[in-house]
Protein backbone atom coordinates (compact mmCIF):
# COMPACT_ATOMS: atom_id res chain seq x y z
CA UNK A 1 0.00 0.00 0.00
CA UNK A 2 1.23 3.45 -1.27
CA UNK A 3 -1.08 5.77 -0.47
CA UNK A 4 -3.74 6.59 2.71
CA UNK A 5 -7.47 5.81 2.13
CA UNK A 6 -10.40 7.65 3.19
CA UNK A 7 -13.17 5.39 4.52
CA UNK A 8 -15.95 4.91 1.79
CA UNK A 9 -14.95 7.41 -0.54
CA UNK A 10 -16.68 7.34 -3.93
CA UNK A 11 -14.15 7.03 -6.93
CA UNK A 12 -15.22 6.96 -9.93
CA UNK A 13 -16.11 10.75 -10.80
CA UNK A 14 -12.93 12.19 -9.53
CA UNK A 15 -11.60 9.68 -11.76
CA UNK A 16 -13.30 10.83 -14.43
CA UNK A 17 -12.49 14.83 -13.91
CA UNK A 18 -8.78 13.80 -13.74
CA UNK A 19 -8.55 11.21 -16.85
CA UNK A 20 -11.44 11.82 -18.59
CA UNK A 21 -12.87 8.25 -18.84
CA UNK A 22 -15.82 7.08 -17.60
CA UNK A 23 -16.38 4.01 -15.44
CA UNK A 24 -19.78 2.38 -16.18
CA UNK A 25 -19.83 -0.59 -15.99
CA UNK A 26 -21.26 -2.37 -12.71
CA UNK A 27 -20.91 -5.28 -10.70
CA UNK A 28 -22.98 -5.46 -7.65
CA UNK A 29 -20.40 -7.01 -4.89
CA UNK A 30 -22.85 -6.67 -1.36
CA UNK A 31 -21.78 -7.74 2.18
CA UNK A 32 -18.11 -8.85 0.50
CA UNK A 33 -16.31 -10.27 3.62
CA UNK A 34 -12.63 -9.47 4.22
CA UNK A 35 -9.58 -11.08 3.19
CA UNK A 36 -6.09 -11.94 5.43
CA UNK A 37 -7.69 -11.84 9.08
CA UNK A 38 -6.91 -14.98 11.03
CA UNK A 39 -9.79 -15.02 13.99
CA UNK A 40 -10.19 -16.95 17.20
CA UNK A 41 -13.20 -18.54 16.99
CA UNK A 42 -15.13 -15.60 19.24
CA UNK A 43 -14.68 -12.98 16.62
CA UNK A 44 -15.33 -14.28 13.51
CA UNK A 45 -18.86 -13.38 13.39
CA UNK A 46 -17.74 -10.03 14.46
CA UNK A 47 -16.04 -9.10 11.09
CA UNK A 48 -18.32 -7.44 9.21
CA UNK A 49 -18.64 -7.29 5.35
CA UNK A 50 -19.00 -3.87 3.20
CA UNK A 51 -20.72 -3.82 0.02
CA UNK A 52 -19.00 -3.31 -3.00
CA UNK A 53 -18.90 -2.57 -6.63
CA UNK A 54 -16.79 -3.52 -9.47
CA UNK A 55 -16.12 -0.81 -12.54
CA UNK A 56 -14.70 -1.40 -15.73
CA UNK A 57 -14.02 1.71 -18.09
CA UNK A 58 -14.86 1.26 -21.45
CA UNK A 59 -12.63 3.38 -22.74
CA UNK A 60 -9.48 1.77 -21.85
CA UNK A 61 -10.39 -1.34 -20.20
CA UNK A 62 -9.55 -0.89 -16.47
CA UNK A 63 -11.41 -2.52 -13.79
CA UNK A 64 -11.89 -0.25 -10.25
CA UNK A 65 -13.84 -1.14 -7.24
CA UNK A 66 -16.51 1.61 -6.33
CA UNK A 67 -15.89 1.61 -2.73
CA UNK A 68 -12.64 2.57 -0.01
CA UNK A 69 -12.66 0.92 2.75
CA UNK A 70 -10.14 2.46 6.05
CA UNK A 71 -6.70 1.05 5.55
CA UNK A 72 -6.89 0.47 9.40
CA UNK A 73 -10.13 -1.79 8.89
CA UNK A 74 -8.30 -3.58 5.91
CA UNK A 75 -5.11 -3.85 7.57
CA UNK A 76 -5.84 -4.54 11.24
CA UNK A 77 -2.97 -6.10 13.98
CA UNK A 78 -4.13 -9.58 12.54
CA UNK A 79 -3.52 -9.09 8.99
CA UNK A 80 0.25 -10.27 7.89
CA UNK A 81 1.74 -10.90 4.91
CA UNK A 82 5.76 -10.55 4.40
CA UNK A 83 7.43 -11.89 1.07
CA UNK A 84 10.26 -14.02 2.45
CA UNK A 85 7.44 -16.14 4.43
CA UNK A 86 5.67 -16.73 1.55
CA UNK A 87 6.52 -19.38 -1.05
CA UNK A 88 4.17 -17.73 -4.05
CA UNK A 89 5.60 -14.23 -3.32
CA UNK A 90 9.15 -15.22 -3.16
CA UNK A 91 8.57 -17.03 -6.32
CA UNK A 92 7.39 -14.08 -8.06
CA UNK A 93 9.82 -11.98 -7.11
CA UNK A 94 12.16 -14.24 -8.24
CA UNK A 95 10.36 -14.45 -11.84
CA UNK A 96 10.29 -9.79 -11.31
CA UNK A 97 14.43 -9.96 -10.85
CA UNK A 98 14.56 -12.60 -13.82
CA UNK A 99 12.95 -9.86 -16.23
CA UNK A 100 14.56 -7.24 -14.92
CA UNK A 101 17.62 -8.07 -15.71
CA UNK A 102 16.79 -9.06 -19.36
CA UNK A 103 15.67 -5.46 -19.61
CA UNK A 104 18.30 -4.20 -17.89
CA UNK A 105 21.01 -6.62 -18.65
CA UNK A 106 24.38 -5.74 -16.61
CA UNK A 107 23.70 -1.43 -16.54
CA UNK A 108 24.77 -0.18 -12.99
CA UNK A 109 21.96 2.49 -11.81
CA UNK A 110 23.05 5.78 -9.76
CA UNK A 111 20.02 4.83 -6.83
CA UNK A 112 16.93 2.09 -7.30
CA UNK A 113 13.66 2.82 -5.88
CA UNK A 114 11.59 0.23 -4.37
CA UNK A 115 7.83 1.22 -3.89
CA UNK A 116 6.16 -1.26 -1.77
CA UNK A 117 9.45 -3.16 -0.38
CA UNK A 118 8.04 -5.00 2.57
CA UNK A 119 10.51 -7.29 4.11
CA UNK A 120 13.35 -6.16 1.62
CA UNK A 121 13.25 -9.72 0.17
CA UNK A 122 13.83 -8.06 -3.42
CA UNK A 123 15.79 -5.33 -2.36
CA UNK A 124 18.51 -7.90 -0.43
CA UNK A 125 18.69 -9.40 -4.23
CA UNK A 126 19.75 -6.25 -6.04
CA UNK A 127 22.34 -4.90 -3.96
CA UNK A 128 25.09 -5.18 -6.21
CA UNK A 129 22.66 -3.07 -8.87
CA UNK A 130 22.90 0.68 -7.86
CA UNK A 131 25.33 2.84 -5.57
CA UNK A 132 22.46 4.08 -4.10
CA UNK A 133 19.16 2.00 -3.25
CA UNK A 134 15.81 3.57 -1.36
CA UNK A 135 13.20 1.11 -0.61
CA UNK A 136 9.50 2.63 0.95
CA UNK A 137 6.94 0.87 2.70
CA UNK A 138 4.44 2.14 5.15
CA UNK A 139 4.96 -0.80 6.98
CA UNK A 140 8.35 0.52 8.43
CA UNK A 141 6.52 4.40 9.36
CA UNK A 142 7.64 5.58 12.16
CA UNK A 143 10.89 2.99 11.66
CA UNK A 144 13.46 4.65 9.09
CA UNK A 145 16.76 2.33 8.87
CA UNK A 146 19.82 2.16 7.23
CA UNK A 147 19.92 -1.34 5.72
CA UNK A 148 23.56 -1.08 5.38
CA UNK A 149 25.33 1.91 3.66
CA UNK A 150 23.96 1.71 0.48
CA UNK A 151 20.52 0.95 0.79
CA UNK A 152 18.33 2.95 3.56
CA UNK A 153 14.86 2.00 3.88
CA UNK A 154 11.72 4.28 4.69
CA UNK A 155 8.43 4.08 6.08
CA UNK A 156 6.45 6.47 3.74
CA UNK A 157 4.05 6.77 1.43
CA UNK A 158 5.11 7.79 -2.38
CA UNK A 159 3.77 11.33 -1.57
CA UNK A 160 5.61 12.15 2.02
CA UNK A 161 8.94 11.28 0.03
CA UNK A 162 11.25 14.48 -0.39
CA UNK A 163 13.11 14.45 -3.51
CA UNK A 164 16.22 16.39 -2.06
CA UNK A 165 16.49 15.04 1.40
CA UNK A 166 15.43 11.49 0.94
CA UNK A 167 17.73 10.71 -2.34
CA UNK A 168 21.51 11.18 -2.95
CA UNK A 169 20.73 10.56 -6.48
CA UNK A 170 17.73 10.76 -8.41
CA UNK A 171 16.18 7.20 -9.27
CA UNK A 172 16.93 5.92 -12.23
CA UNK A 173 15.39 2.58 -12.00
CA UNK A 174 12.31 2.41 -10.11
CA UNK A 175 10.69 -0.72 -9.48
CA UNK A 176 7.41 -1.97 -7.84
CA UNK A 177 5.75 -5.49 -7.42
CA UNK A 178 2.44 -5.88 -6.05
CA UNK A 179 1.53 -2.85 -4.57
CA UNK A 180 -0.23 -0.47 -7.40
CA UNK A 181 -3.26 -2.16 -7.23
CA UNK A 182 -3.77 -1.60 -3.25
CA UNK A 183 -3.98 2.59 -4.69
CA UNK A 184 -7.13 4.59 -4.69
CA UNK A 185 -5.21 6.75 -7.32
CA UNK A 186 -3.67 5.10 -9.81
CA UNK A 187 -2.64 8.00 -12.38
CA UNK A 188 -1.67 10.45 -9.78
CA UNK A 189 0.69 8.40 -8.21
CA UNK A 190 2.42 7.10 -11.56
CA UNK A 191 2.57 10.69 -12.08
CA UNK A 192 4.30 11.60 -8.35
CA UNK A 193 6.81 8.70 -9.07
CA UNK A 194 7.55 10.14 -12.44
CA UNK A 195 8.39 13.66 -11.47
CA UNK A 196 10.70 11.87 -8.43
CA UNK A 197 12.72 10.07 -11.59
CA UNK A 198 15.26 11.08 -13.06
CA UNK A 199 15.08 11.84 -17.00
CA UNK A 200 16.65 8.46 -18.01
CA UNK A 201 14.87 6.21 -15.57
CA UNK A 202 13.57 2.88 -16.19
CA UNK A 203 10.48 1.70 -14.74
CA UNK A 204 9.72 -2.37 -13.79
CA UNK A 205 5.90 -2.59 -12.29
CA UNK A 206 4.08 -6.03 -11.51
CA UNK A 207 0.01 -6.06 -11.01
CA UNK A 208 -2.35 -8.59 -11.14
CA UNK A 209 -3.38 -8.38 -14.81
CA UNK A 210 -7.54 -8.12 -15.56
CA UNK A 211 -7.08 -9.71 -18.82
CA UNK A 212 -5.66 -12.62 -17.43
CA UNK A 213 -8.32 -12.92 -14.41
CA UNK A 214 -10.67 -13.00 -17.11
CA UNK A 215 -8.76 -15.60 -18.97
CA UNK A 216 -8.92 -17.94 -16.48
CA UNK A 217 -12.60 -17.15 -14.64
CA UNK A 218 -11.12 -16.00 -10.92
CA UNK A 219 -13.49 -13.80 -10.13
CA UNK A 220 -13.00 -14.46 -6.74
CA UNK A 221 -9.30 -11.94 -7.27
CA UNK A 222 -12.03 -9.06 -6.38
CA UNK A 223 -12.03 -8.20 -3.08
CA UNK A 224 -11.56 -5.03 -1.17
CA UNK A 225 -7.51 -5.21 -0.68
CA UNK A 226 -7.28 -4.15 -4.75
CA UNK A 227 -8.91 -1.79 -6.16
CA UNK A 228 -7.19 -0.85 -9.35
CA UNK A 229 -7.45 -3.74 -12.06
CA UNK A 230 -5.21 -2.94 -14.47
CA UNK A 231 -5.48 -4.56 -17.71
CA UNK A 232 -3.23 -4.54 -21.03
CA UNK A 233 -4.87 -1.62 -22.49
CA UNK A 234 -5.33 0.53 -19.63
CA UNK A 235 -1.66 -0.30 -18.65
CA UNK A 236 -0.61 1.41 -22.17
CA UNK A 237 -3.28 4.03 -21.77
CA UNK A 238 -1.36 5.09 -18.38
CA UNK A 239 2.39 4.87 -19.71
CA UNK A 240 1.22 7.07 -22.80
CA UNK A 241 -0.53 9.74 -20.69
CA UNK A 242 3.01 9.69 -18.55
CA UNK A 243 4.31 10.60 -21.80
CA UNK A 244 6.82 7.36 -21.41
CA UNK A 245 7.67 5.25 -23.94
CA UNK A 246 6.66 0.98 -23.46
CA UNK A 247 9.48 -0.89 -23.70
CA UNK A 248 8.06 -4.21 -23.08
CA UNK A 249 6.05 -6.68 -21.02
CA UNK A 250 5.52 -10.47 -19.73
CA UNK A 251 3.09 -12.85 -17.59
CA UNK A 252 4.06 -14.67 -14.72
CA UNK A 253 1.60 -17.42 -15.23
CA UNK A 254 2.77 -18.79 -12.01
CA UNK A 255 1.77 -16.15 -10.01
CA UNK A 256 -1.86 -15.49 -8.76
CA UNK A 257 -3.17 -17.41 -12.66
CA UNK A 258 -0.59 -14.86 -14.50
CA UNK A 259 0.52 -11.22 -13.17
CA UNK A 260 1.80 -8.52 -15.86
CA UNK A 261 5.25 -7.39 -15.20
CA UNK A 262 5.08 -4.02 -17.54
CA UNK A 263 9.01 -1.85 -18.41
CA UNK A 264 8.83 1.63 -19.84
CA UNK A 265 10.80 4.75 -19.47
CA UNK A 266 10.77 8.30 -18.63
CA UNK A 267 10.36 10.63 -21.94
CA UNK A 268 8.15 9.96 -25.07
CA UNK A 269 8.94 8.32 -28.13
CA UNK A 270 6.95 6.69 -31.14
CA UNK A 271 4.22 4.82 -28.69
CA UNK A 272 2.11 1.91 -28.55
CA UNK A 273 -1.35 2.03 -29.07
CA UNK A 274 -3.87 0.57 -26.64
CA UNK A 275 -5.49 -0.53 -29.85
CA UNK A 276 -2.95 -3.24 -30.33
CA UNK A 277 -4.55 -4.86 -27.13
CA UNK A 278 -8.13 -6.71 -27.37
CA UNK A 279 -10.42 -3.96 -25.35
CA UNK A 280 -12.17 -5.71 -22.40
CA UNK A 281 -15.94 -5.42 -23.10
CA UNK A 282 -18.68 -4.93 -20.78
CA UNK A 283 -20.96 -7.36 -21.72
CA UNK A 284 -18.18 -9.79 -21.97
CA UNK A 285 -16.98 -9.30 -18.15
CA UNK A 286 -20.92 -9.29 -17.32
CA UNK A 287 -21.23 -12.50 -18.89
CA UNK A 288 -18.42 -14.27 -17.35
CA UNK A 289 -18.76 -12.72 -13.58
CA UNK A 290 -22.42 -14.64 -14.30
CA UNK A 291 -21.21 -17.96 -14.95
CA UNK A 292 -18.63 -18.03 -12.34
CA UNK A 293 -21.13 -17.43 -9.86
CA UNK A 294 -23.46 -20.41 -11.16
CA UNK A 295 -20.77 -22.51 -11.05
CA UNK A 296 -19.42 -21.80 -7.49
CA UNK A 297 -22.89 -21.86 -6.63
CA UNK A 298 -23.11 -25.88 -8.25
CA UNK A 299 -20.19 -26.86 -6.83
CA UNK A 300 -21.43 -26.07 -3.04
CA UNK A 301 -24.73 -28.08 -3.87
CA UNK A 302 -22.19 -30.78 -5.20
CA UNK A 303 -20.34 -31.01 -1.87
CA UNK A 304 -23.21 -31.25 0.31
CA UNK A 305 -24.55 -33.86 -1.56
CA UNK A 306 -21.67 -36.29 -0.77
CA UNK A 307 -22.19 -39.02 1.81
CA UNK A 308 -18.20 -39.08 2.47
CA UNK A 309 -17.05 -36.22 5.54
CA UNK A 310 -15.80 -32.60 3.45
CA UNK A 311 -12.71 -30.95 4.34
CA UNK A 312 -10.83 -28.34 3.08
CA UNK A 313 -7.55 -27.80 2.89
CA UNK A 314 -5.43 -24.31 2.51
CA UNK A 315 -6.47 -21.96 4.65
CA UNK A 316 -5.48 -19.29 1.86
CA UNK A 317 -6.34 -15.54 2.64
CA UNK A 318 -8.80 -15.68 -0.53
CA UNK A 319 -11.38 -18.43 0.56
CA UNK A 320 -13.87 -16.07 2.43
CA UNK A 321 -14.08 -14.84 -1.00
CA UNK A 322 -14.49 -17.85 -2.90
CA UNK A 323 -16.73 -19.42 -0.18
CA UNK A 324 -18.87 -15.63 -0.86
CA UNK A 325 -19.49 -16.41 -4.28
CA UNK A 326 -20.11 -20.13 -3.23
CA UNK A 327 -23.14 -18.52 -1.16
CA UNK A 328 -21.79 -20.91 1.84
CA UNK A 329 -19.80 -20.30 5.42
CA UNK A 330 -18.20 -23.98 4.52
CA UNK A 331 -19.93 -25.21 7.93
CA UNK A 332 -20.63 -28.71 6.45
CA UNK A 333 -17.11 -28.94 6.36
CA UNK A 334 -15.17 -31.12 8.41
CA UNK A 335 -12.29 -28.38 9.51
CA UNK A 336 -9.83 -26.26 6.98
CA UNK A 337 -6.99 -28.43 6.88
CA UNK A 338 -3.34 -26.54 6.52
CA UNK A 339 0.24 -27.07 7.22
CA UNK A 340 0.83 -23.01 9.16
CA UNK A 341 1.02 -24.19 12.78
CA UNK A 342 0.32 -20.24 13.34
CA UNK A 343 -2.97 -20.62 11.74
CA UNK A 344 -4.64 -23.96 13.57
CA UNK A 345 -7.50 -23.33 15.71
CA UNK A 346 -8.48 -20.28 13.90
CA UNK A 347 -11.01 -19.04 11.92
CA UNK A 348 -11.53 -16.66 8.56
CA UNK A 349 -14.17 -14.03 8.46
CA UNK A 350 -17.45 -15.06 7.42
CA UNK A 351 -16.45 -18.65 7.77
CA UNK A 352 -17.68 -21.44 10.37
CA UNK A 353 -15.33 -24.37 9.87
CA UNK A 354 -12.10 -24.08 11.73
CA UNK A 355 -8.29 -24.24 10.72
CA UNK A 356 -7.10 -27.70 12.01
CA UNK A 357 -4.01 -29.80 11.49
CA UNK A 358 -3.95 -32.81 9.25
CA UNK A 359 -3.07 -34.52 12.25
CA UNK A 360 -7.02 -34.05 12.91
CA UNK A 361 -8.13 -36.33 10.02
CA UNK A 362 -8.44 -39.87 11.19
CA UNK A 363 -9.52 -41.16 7.92
CA UNK A 364 -8.60 -39.85 4.36
CA UNK A 365 -9.78 -42.66 2.36
CA UNK A 366 -13.69 -41.91 3.27
CA UNK A 367 -12.76 -38.15 2.91
CA UNK A 368 -13.42 -35.66 -0.11
CA UNK A 369 -11.11 -33.09 0.11
CA UNK A 370 -11.88 -29.57 -1.44
CA UNK A 371 -9.00 -27.37 -2.45
CA UNK A 372 -9.46 -23.92 -0.73
CA UNK A 373 -6.05 -22.82 -1.79
CA UNK A 374 -6.69 -21.95 -5.86
CA UNK A 375 -3.30 -20.16 -5.73
CA UNK A 376 -1.53 -22.88 -4.81
CA UNK A 377 -3.67 -26.02 -5.84
CA UNK A 378 -1.16 -27.49 -8.02
CA UNK A 379 1.12 -28.09 -4.90
CA UNK A 380 -2.12 -29.15 -2.69
CA UNK A 381 -2.36 -31.76 -5.26
CA UNK A 382 0.61 -33.33 -4.86
CA UNK A 383 0.05 -33.27 -1.46
CA UNK A 384 -3.04 -34.65 -1.26
CA UNK A 385 -2.44 -37.48 -4.10
CA UNK A 386 0.21 -39.08 -1.05
CA UNK A 387 -2.50 -38.75 1.37
CA UNK A 388 -4.93 -40.83 -0.36
CA UNK A 389 -8.46 -39.10 0.11
CA UNK A 390 -11.12 -40.67 -1.15
CA UNK A 391 -12.25 -37.56 -3.94
CA UNK A 392 -10.16 -34.70 -4.31
CA UNK A 393 -11.81 -31.60 -5.52
CA UNK A 394 -9.94 -28.93 -7.68
CA UNK A 395 -12.61 -26.02 -8.56
CA UNK A 396 -10.04 -24.15 -11.34
CA UNK A 397 -10.20 -27.33 -13.03
CA UNK A 398 -13.85 -26.67 -13.82
CA UNK A 399 -13.10 -23.75 -15.85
Amino acid sequence: VVMGRKTWESLPNALKDRTNIILSNKSELPNLPLTGLYLPKEKVNSIPSYDNSFLLCNECGHGQLKNVIDMEILYDETYTHRSSTSPISTAGNDFFLKFLNEICGTKKFKNILEVGCNDLYLINKIQDRAKFITGIDPIWKDNDFQHNEKTKILGKFIHELEPISDFKEKPDLIISAHTFEHVNETYEQFKMMHELASEECIFIIEVPCLDTMMNINRYDQIFHQHLQYLSLSSMIYLINKLNCTYINHTFNFSYWGGTILFAFKKGSSEVKSKSQFDLIKEVKIKEEIKRFRENMINITSKLKSLEENVYGFGAAQMLPILAYHMETDLSFFKGIIDDNPERIGKYLPSLNSPIISVDNVAEFNNSCVFICALDSSRKILKRLIDLTPRKIINPISLF
